[in-house]
Formats: structure tokens, C-alpha cells, sequence
């Protein structure tokens, strides 16, 4: 199982850009449901690669120049 996390920039309910920001891979058995979802620790790794982008170059998130 994988977990796409996205981030949609939206207009007047239409999406105009759209940035793939992780992948988080699962195995595909899924015993209970403390193991559906994103860990604690996943969401910190997820901002951790945004701040990240965010601080290297002026670029936005999704590549668009801000």
C-alpha cells in the first residue's frame, strides 16, 4: 500500500497546480487500524522535506516561482 501526499493549489473550486510532495510505502496486509495511515513520524518527515525546499531556494513548494 502507498500514501500519496499532494498538495492542490485551487481557484474558484478548480485545481490549478498540483505537487507530489511524499511517498510513504506500506506493507500491502493490513492488520488493524493503528497501521492505515500516517505515523507521527511520517508527518514530521514530510515537513521536514518542505521546509527544507522552502529554505534552499526561493522557489515555491510545487516549483512555481514565487
Amino acid at each position: 500500500m502507498e500514501f500519496l501526499v499532494r498538495i492542490e493549489a485551487r481557484l474558484a473550486g478548480r485545481v490549478v497546480k498540483t505537487c507530489d510532495v511524499a511517498m510513504i510505502a506500506r506493507p500491502g496486509v493490513v492488520m488493524g487500524g493503528e497501521e492505515l495511515g500516517l505515523s507521527l513520524e511520517n508527518g514530521k518527515e514530510i515537513v521536514r522535506e518542505l521546509q527544507s525546499r522552502r529554505a534552499s531556494h526561493s522557489w515555491g513548494v510545487c516549483g512555481a516561482q514565487e
